[in-house]
């Protein structure tokens, strides 16, 4: 599964990648002249940017090889924590009440 959207100056794309509980975000970036990894707490997904004239099957090999470290980071998220009334939420290491 494939999809595009524009995202600033790059394209970005979501693959399925077996054995990821999260689709994997591919950025290609102008100005990227390798491929970097990173796990996003704010969009709680796989993010790789990697240059334009990089090809598919490399980033697939690039994933492939670090699954268990995106496994690991992905598993040190913290909880989402829903937005609603009578939550209680973390903000600036202390709980608050909604």
């Amino acid at each position: 599964m494939r999809r595009t959207y524009a995202y600033g100056e790059s394209a970005v794309e979501e693959l399925a990648i077996a054995g990821l509980p999260v689709p994997v975000q591919l950025k290609r970036h102008p100005r990227a002249r390798r491929m970097t990894l990173r796990v996003s707490q704010s969009r709680g997904g796989v993010i790789l940017t990697m240059p334009h004239d990089c090809h598919y099957s490399d980033a697939d090999s690039f994933v492939s090889k670090h699954v268990d470290w995106i496994k690991q980071h992905l598993d040190e998220l913290p909880q989402t924590v829903p937005f609603a009334d009578g939550a209680v939420i973390p903000f600036r290491g202390e709980e608050h009440a909604l």
